[in-house]
């Protein structure tokens, strides 16, 4: 019964432990993005997603029956434009997934992912 119970005090404190740790490294995080921001000298990046791009972006996803012709176009406009691949995600992410995967195309998107440890926060 005494080891049952350190070993639960054990488990707890390593979840209290690398919990802590999630969020101190989160906090280092934001403060490198936030020094890479104020050195960077280049203008800021568009806040939206054109209409042009949106729409090439919906027909590649929904009505292309070849996923090859549309890599060109998500490498150019997904790979490089953060508001136009937070477009695509939310049109269907579980689509934007499988062509970042075929396509090789990584998030531009910067800054801190927002992990969600529970349902309240």
């Amino acid at each position: 019964m005494v080891i049952m119970k350190m070993l639960m005090m054990l488990v707890v404190v390593a979840i209290l432990f690398f919990s802590h740790h999630q969020v101190i490294v989160a906090k280092e995080v934001v403060l490198v993005d936030e020094r890479n921001e104020s050195l960077s000298s280049s203008p800021a990046p568009a806040t939206t997603c054109s209409a042009n791009n949106q729409q090439q972006v919906k027909t590649c996803m929904y009505e292309t029956t070849s996923i090859e012709a549309c890599c060109p176009v998500f490498k150019k406009i997904l790979g490089t434009s953060c508001p136009c691949y937070k477009y695509a995600e939310d049109l269907d992410n579980q689509i934007l997934i499988t062509l970042e995967a075929y396509c090789d195309v990584t998030t531009p998107c910067k800054g801190v992912q927002v992990i969600k440890l529970s349902k309240d926060e």
